[in-house]
């Protein structure tokens, strides 16, 4: 299992992985991307588009997370919306 997060281009992919011919049978890649169109669905590879979270929702994550509770503590307010801009509603970078 491969995992390649945040690819803009495809040559990051390219330096990382080369010729296809090394992976073997089993083999997975991941690429997350924010870009739609860097690779086409064919044979080899699927796409699967995850929905970004809306403001409500990334903030209850990000507390849940952060504060281990459904709200931000209020002298936190502006802290978690800082993170709610820096992190666009991606479910994984506001748990993280």
């Amino acid at each position: 299992l491969l995992v390649l997060d945040d690819v803009e281009e495809m040559s990051q992919v390219s330096k990382v992985i080369g010729n296809l011919a090394w992976l073997s049978e089993g083999s997975r890649v991941v690429i997350t991307t924010r870009t739609k169109n860097l690779l086409q669905p064919s044979e080899f590879f699927w796409q699967y588009e995850v929905q970004e979270l809306d403001e409500r929702d990334s903030l209850e994550l990000l507390s849940l997370h952060a504060f281990d509770r459904h709200d931000p503590p209020e002298h936190y307010e502006d802290s978690a919306g800082q993170m709610l801009q820096y992190t666009r509603g991606l479910p994984l970078a506001l748990s993280s």
